[in-house]
């Protein structure tokens, strides 16, 4: 190998090196701010995942195992669905579950976020700010429900998921919101794990025509 050749080994070498030092301090001081319990920190540091400042926790957590990103995801997420109307009285295991699915959801002001008539691919808590249901004078806002036409849906458990239920309304947002996000996949499941104890459907009851 020439010198010039050598020379760009090495410097690859020192880049990579630095990126890794990088990852590691970013990791480190994310898990930190949310307070992880030292064994899933200590899952979380033997994971092969990568991030930089500014990507989101939904970017980091979706990188590893999935044992690992439920866990904490029920960490960062059980103590404030608790305050929340959606889930406040509902059943701790069933909450728990939940929790390990739950995904934290933004989006800005004057953005739509469903279409009258458009399949539904999610459903969304509302924890802040504000939409507005076109052509019906009504607003959503924190501890509202939006996607519910998933619920009914999700309870026929024969149901393909190429044959998605359209949304009734069209809503928009009018405020940037902030908000938790079960996927429909992810609310099909939950629904079929536990159907037979009627538990899914009691704890969105209000929410089912």
């Amino acid at each position: 190998m020439d010198k010039d050749n050598s020379l760009s080994a090495l410097q690859c070498t020192e880049v990579k090196e630095d990126r890794q030092r990088t990852r590691q301090r970013v990791v480190e001081e994310w898990m930190e701010y949310h307070q992880l319990p030292q064994p899933l920190k200590k899952q979380a540091i033997q994971s092969e995942w990568s991030a930089t400042r500014g990507v989101n926790d939904e970017a980091m957590l979706d990188s590893l195992p999935c044992d690992t990103r439920f866990e904490i995801r029920r960490h960062l997420y059980l103590k404030i669905t608790r305050t929340m109307p959606l889930f406040a009285d509902m059943d701790d295991v069933l909450l728990n579950v939940i929790c390990g699915y739950l995904r934290t959801f933004t989006s800005n002001e004057g953005t739509y976020v469903a279409f009258e008539g458009e399949p539904i691919h999610q459903m969304l808590s509302i924890f802040d700010g504000q939409l507005e249901i076109l052509n019906a004078n009504n607003c959503l806002g924190p501890g509202d429900l939006c996607g519910k036409e998933l619920l009914e849906w999700c309870l026929h458990t024969t149901t393909s998921t190429e044959n998605l239920k359209p949304a009734t309304q069209t809503i928009k947002c009018t405020t940037d919101i902030e908000a938790f996000a079960l996927r429909i996949d992810d609310v099909k499941l939950l629904a079929i794990q536990f159907h037979h104890d009627g538990k899914f459907r009691y704890a969105f009851k209000r929410y089912i025509a």
